[in-house]
């Protein structure tokens, strides 16, 4: 028999159904949709992004699903889920406080999360075309966002302000990064580019400050932690350049499939990057020599990976609806996240909070900055 609740308007939450989520629409102040169990499986749609809390303890995870989803990196099990988007999620990261999340979407928005309260906190609702990339700013005042609508914008996440647009691509954005000072920004454009920006110029200057020229789209770009190199994927391969001297640095050739991501570790002297050929590759990168075996077991295309904060661990995504964690160091599995679970985990809870009208958490959750017992 299934217990009957019962929301009052102008009240969101998510509450527990007999060991089983139920989750009502995340925005303060409407009135909720109808209540729907949520048999937490882990994603139903191809992973598109994954990446750590700065703490290390979390994994955010970006789906075609339309969700983004947090798990516990200890255990493997999700912790919440953030449902709102109205098309697939294409990324999905954490503030540098862990208590935000930016989320991107094929709805042509992004959005902000509260994770210790569990609502939406700003929806950019600025460009004309599918989200392709959302990050925070080191600082945590600012997200930028890349869109095929040929621009990436800064915006402030506390009040969903524009506060920047940097148009020069001709096609569709595929990436955007801040870099470590949070002065400049990376853009990866089908164009066969990669743009650095600078942000006080808010856009108006009306160009990009270095140019990097590939043969084929490129698909993302990522300062490395010193902020003086840049790495990008284009085609098959992966590069690093010096972006002073305007010259190639390293080149790393091995993937069999189109690259699809690139991350520094957070000492800058690795890479890792994920392809096609449903691997992900870790790499010096000084000299692009492979450092390990192939991160191997996803039974689909790699879509992104990124290293933990203390670069011991990588987190992949894929196109096999899951997300896996794994040693840098020896390239094997620690946490596989969804897909496959023990036999009770199949109603297990997501999360516990309840949300007034007040905002404030109506009782503790095991998710975010706290564990549950």
């Amino acid at each position: 028999m299934r217990r009957k609740t019962r929301v009052a308007p102008g009240w969101c939450y998510l509450v527990l159904l007999f060991g089983c989520a139920a989750a009502a629409h995340p925005v303060r102040g409407q009135t909720p949709e109808p209540l729907r169990l949520v048999t937490p499986e882990g994603h139903t749609g191809s992973v598109t992004s994954a990446g750590f809390s700065h703490d290390g303890r979390w994994v955010v995870t970006a789906s075609k699903d339309r969700t983004a989803r947090v798990w516990e990196v200890a255990t493997g099990r999700e912790v919440m889920l953030l449902r709102g988007h109205t098309k697939g999620v294409t990324a999905a990261a954490f503030s540098p406080d862990d208590q935000w999340v930016v989320t991107a979407s094929l709805d042509d928005t992004a959005r902000v999360w509260d994770v210790t309260k569990g609502r939406v906190i700003a929806v950019f609702a600025g460009h004309t075309a599918a989200v392709n990339a959302a990050a925070f700013s080191p600082d945590g005042h600012q997200v930028v966002t890349a869109s095929n609508d040929g621009t990436a914008r800064v915006w402030e996440p506390a009040t969903g302000r524009e506060v920047a647009a940097f148009r020069g691509h001709k096609g569709p954005v595929n990436s955007a990064a801040f870099s470590p000072d949070g002065r400049r920004v990376v853009t990866a454009g089908n164009d066969s580019t990669a743009r650095v920006w600078d942000v006080a110029t808010r856009g108006s200057a009306g160009g990009a400050s270095a140019v990097i020229r590939e043969h084929d789209p490129v698909n993302s770009a990522a300062f490395s932690p010193n902020g003086r190199w840049v790495a990008t994927v284009s085609g098959k391969i992966a590069q690093v350049w010096n972006v002073a001297m305007r010259r190639q640095v390293a080149v790393f050739r091995r993937h069999a499939g189109l690259v699809t991501s690139v991350a520094f570790s957070p000492d800058g002297r690795r890479v890792v990057t994920t392809s096609y050929d449903s691997t992900a590759r870790v790499w010096v990168a000084a000299t692009g020599q492979q450092v390990i075996r192939s991160l191997r077991g996803h039974a689909h295309s790699v879509l992104s990976a990124s290293f933990s904060p203390d670069g011991r661990k990588v987190v992949t995504a894929s196109g096999d609806q899951t997300a896996r964690v794994w040693e840098a160091a020896t390239g094997g599995t620690l946490a596989l996240l969804g897909g496959q679970y023990q036999p009770g985990d199949l109603c297990r809870p997501v999360a516990r909070w309840a949300v007034g009208r007040d905002g404030q958490r109506g009782q503790d959750r095991p998710g975010v900055g706290q564990r549950g017992s």
